[in-house]
């Protein structure tokens, strides 16, 4: 063997040992395994949302085993993420000062609740000051929003239980500035303005209406009231006006049309009222519902909303609701009704299939003109 050949082995040599020993380290000791447990902490990445002023993102963290939370970050890049566990549904103000969330609690705890049958946790309200990083949770709430210039904030609160309405706290962030209004069903914040629209729903006969709120003021004032239902309150957009549905009940006719009110400028005037029963093109054919909402015109002077067939009520006595007669088919003389059978009849002129209108009756229930 020559020199260089010997060279070129001891070199080989070298180089072959320190293999030798890492190749003998245990896979384990290089890399752990994975157990059931770890499945449960992978995470998916929900929706972000950019505040208005780009400093902040806040993204949807959940878990496979349920948990969920909210992650903030600085669109920078700087400091550490602010976690808030069991956050959802956030909402930033518009001068990017303040974000508003729900808390809620852990999945365990949701199962526990319900397992035992309890009166069910609802989520509170979250409120973060972007500008010192502070979290603070408030009171149980099912829904709030911020005014266009988010200087305010309202949130609506949880109904008691013999009740829709429940209370709306009117707060200004970072000050003791707090309205409460009762029985509140639904609210709206003006769109570019300062005004806060609601409707008011009691147990009570009687006391329902319209309120309209100035924050800054501190007023309250009732547009409308009387025992009737409000709904589908809503604003022009970049305007003063402002319009709702006032439910009208008749006899002979199942559920309810409703009356559509307009304020041009609620703070000034009564409203304009489109009665639901005295319009030709109406009659008594066609009910006004809820389920489209309010749509105004580009320049305010036309207001859309659905109709659809009023139905007359059915006769309450009628021979279909009678028993078998004795001595009839099937079990006559028991004196037991005979269940109707389950017959389902398809037509192959109808545009769904029946299995099809059932998934979507209660859509179809809710389609207007």
């Amino acid at each position: 063997m020559g020199r260089d050949q010997k060279r070129t082995l001891w070199m080989a040599t070298l180089v072959a040992m320190p293999l030798v020993g890492i190749l003998g380290i245990p896979l384990a000791a290089q890399q752990p395994t994975l157990d059931a447990t770890d499945y449960d902490r992978w995470e998916r990445l929900g929706a972000f949302e950019l505040d208005p002023t780009g400093r902040w993102l806040v993204a949807a963290v959940t878990r496979v085993d349920g948990e969920r939370e909210l992650r903030l970050h600085r669109s920078d890049g700087s400091g550490e993420a602010i976690v808030l566990e069991h956050g959802q549904a956030p909402e930033f103000s518009r001068d990017g000062r303040w974000m508003a969330y729900r808390k809620g609690v852990s999945a365990v705890d949701a199962e526990r609740s319900e397992a035992e049958e309890e009166v069910p946790v609802e989520d509170r309200l979250g409120l973060v000051n972007l500008e010192s990083g502070s979290d603070s949770v408030y009171f149980d709430v099912r829904s709030f929003g911020f005014r266009d210039d988010g200087t305010w904030l309202a949130a609506r609160g949880v109904p008691a239980s013999d009740s829709v309405g429940a209370d709306l706290i009117v707060m200004r962030p970072g000050t003791p500035d707090r309205t409460v209004i009762g029985n509140v069903d639904e609210f709206v914040w003006q769109d570019g303005g300062a005004l806060l629209a609601a409707t008011m729903r009691a147990a009570s006969d009687g006391s329902n209406g319209v309120l309209l709120f100035v924050p800054e003021a501190g007023t309250l004032r009732t547009l409308d009231s009387g025992g009737a239902e409000y709904a589908a309150l809503t604003w022009r957009e970049e305007s003063s006006q402002l319009a709702v549905l006032r439910s009208v009940e008749d006899d002979e006719r199942e559920e309810a049309s409703h009356d559509v009110l307009v304020w041009s400028d609620p703070r000034q005037g009564g409203a304009q009222v489109l009665s639901a029963t005295e319009r030709a093109d109406l009659g008594t054919e066609l009910r006004v519902t809820p389920y489209a909402g309010i749509d105004f015109s580009a320049n305010g002077d036309v207001v859309f909303v659905g109709v659809r067939p009023w139905d007359v009520k059915p006769d309450d006595a009628s021979d279909d609701d009678e028993g078998p007669e004795e001595g009839g088919d099937g079990e006559a003389g028991d004196g037991e009704d005979v269940e109707p059978a389950d017959v389902q009849v398809w037509h192959w002129n109808d545009d769904r299939i029946l299995r099809a209108q059932e998934f979507g009756a209660d859509r179809i229930a809710r389609q207007t003109l």
